[in-house]
């Protein structure tokens, strides 16, 4: 009964203290910190019009990505292997691939600082090559090893952040492919919609699956523009919902344990670093449409169900303790993103 009436009492004071932070701290920070240097970041991204060099301002978006420590340890960097029926030739990869980075302006440029605020640069050294390598590993174990170093990997300075790696001999037998191609792009030139687009981008031309990708595209077009009423009522929920429900969530987490390491972990690991927990996975999207209409929930919340579901498991496995609560918070919503993990703690 103590320990119930324990847990109350922390919950309590949790609600309590986010729903002060909401309404007597946050409206402050808005108006002295927030505003100001919105202010100076539009006038500098006017001005940066007669500043030559510059290609363009990073959006707010870009600027929360480009935060990240990215010739260090990058952890916003978006990794993935496309898997190949047919074979390839590291010739045709460049090729295709310099086609791209002139359909993506992006793709050439690095981030670059004038006036304190963040710009997209011209790379005046860049070479399709230095971004574009060759791996003719075939043996699944090394190349599995060789993946998960690459998850936490910083990119070259002074050069943009993608590589792409041609892999011309990793077959893989449960999906029946011949070859594959790793991708890393960081998240501050893209999301998953443009991961997409560069992967359409690599593929030969087929008019029946691109008249499904250009429905699927329409379909999340549709759904990203927004009435004026829908932003407005967004606007009221990133202000008087979205931060006490992230503060009153995240204070939960704080004496939650952390998961424990593996049996192999390395004796020499930090215990102050990130860990990172890597779990790969294929996913039957027919399952998840038919667990979406069962439960009345849409795909990407039975995604997060599974993730959490994941987490529980790994803990367990390592002989953590299973009580407390998990905390997972994305930086910052969006008014306009197509799912909701992005939208919700």
């Amino acid at each position: 009964m103590a320990s119930i009436s324990s847990i109350f009492r922390s919950k309590s004071f949790f609600l309590i203290f986010s729903i002060f932070f909401q309404y007597f701290i946050l409206p402050l920070f808005l108006i002295l910190v927030a505003a100001p240097l919105y202010t100076y970041y539009r006038t500098v991204t006017f001005l940066s019009k007669w500043k030559e060099g510059l290609y363009a301002p990073l959006t707010l978006d870009d600027c929360i990505h480009g935060t990240d420590d990215i010739h260090g340890r990058p952890g916003r960097a978006i990794s993935g292997i496309v898997y190949l029926k047919c074979s390839h030739t590291f010739d045709d990869l460049v090729t295709k691939m310099e086609k791209a980075a002139i359909k993506h302006p992006k793709s050439m440029c690095i981030i670059t600082r004038w006036m304190s605020v963040k710009f997209w640069k011209k790379c005046e050294d860049f070479k399709i090559s230095n971004h574009i390598s060759l791996n003719e590993e075939s043996d699944p174990e090394k190349l599995s090893q060789f993946f998960t170093s690459l998850i936490d990997k910083g990119f070259p300075v002074g050069q943009p952040l993608w590589e792409f790696i041609s892999l011309p001999n990793y077959a893989h037998v449960e999906y029946g492919t011949s070859s594959a191609i790793a991708m890393r792009v960081h998240h501050s030139l893209g999301d998953g919609l443009g991961f997409m687009a560069i992967i359409r981008d690599l593929c030969d031309k087929d008019p029946a699956a691109d008249e499904e990708v250009e429905k699927l595209l329409e379909a999340i077009r549709k759904k990203m523009k927004l009435s004026f009423w829908k932003k407005i009522s967004y606007v009221f929920q990133l202000i008087f919902a979205t931060p006490a429900q992230a503060l009153y969530l995240w204070m939960q987490g704080i004496n939650s344990p952390c998961i424990p390491p593996s049996s192999n972990q390395d004796p020499n690991f930090d215990p102050d670093e990130p860990m990172l927990v890597n779990v790969s996975t294929l996913i039957d999207l027919p399952l998840l449409k038919r667990i979406s209409k069962k439960t009345g929930v849409n795909v990407t919340s039975v995604c997060h169900a599974g993730v959490a579901g994941a987490v529980k498991r790994t803990i367990m496995d390592r002989g953590g303790d299973r009580a407390g609560d998990l905390v997972c918070l994305y930086v910052l919503p969006k008014l306009n993103h197509p799912g909701t993990l992005s939208n919700n703690v």
